[in-house]
């Protein structure tokens, strides 16, 4: 099935406002957003900060079990799959200027 950016105006403006508030959700919009401006230091900033809280989360550990929230390693793992994507837009945007 392919999604297009119809779809996916779609599918954001059926979302309710509870599941826009969960921490995955906003913050994937957010990157949407900083993508669809152009704000490529905002997404990358936004990535930075979910690897330093990522990082923080796994050091969260007592008695061997993991503390931490599962939500901000999956977003990473999103992040870091679209970062190359991203970086090569902003490239050629600079490169244009």
């Amino acid at each position: 099935m392919s999604y297009g950016t119809g779809d996916l105006q779609r599918a954001i403006a059926a979302t309710s406002p509870y599941q826009r508030s969960h921490t995955a959700v906003s913050c994937a919009l957010r990157a949407r957003a900083m993508v669809a401006r152009e704000d490529y230091i905002g997404f990358f900033q936004l990535l930075k900060l979910l690897e330093q809280q990522r990082a923080a989360s796994e050091s969260q550990q007592i008695n061997g079990v993991h503390t931490g929230t599962g939500s901000s390693g999956h977003l990473v793992y999103l992040f870091q799959k679209l970062a190359p994507v991203v970086r090569q837009k902003a490239l050629r945007r600079i490169f244009r200027a």
